[in-house]
């Protein structure tokens, strides 16, 4: 499934395995939004170049411009 979500005024592309993730989806937004606050140094570096985000089982990859700033993300 592919659906898209707004992250500091971006759309990204979601991609995940399950039909209905919207749990997911809106576990992730909620995640995002604090990490773009209160996260470090290196996850707000690694958001400002994310160019996708795949979810898989109950982690989120943010897939950066440079593959090592790419994060795994709990959302659990």
């Amino acid at each position: 499934m592919r659906t898209f979500i707004e992250i500091q005024e971006r759309i990204v592309p979601v991609y995940s395995d399950e039909v209905q993730g919207t749990k997911k989806i809106k576990l992730l937004s909620h995640a995002l939004k604090a990490k773009s606050l209160h996260g470090r140094k290196a996850i707000k570096q690694s958001l400002d170049s994310l160019i996708s985000i795949e979810i898989v089982d109950s982690d989120a990859i943010l897939h950066t411009l440079d593959e090592q700033d790419s994060i795994a993300l709990s959302l659990y």
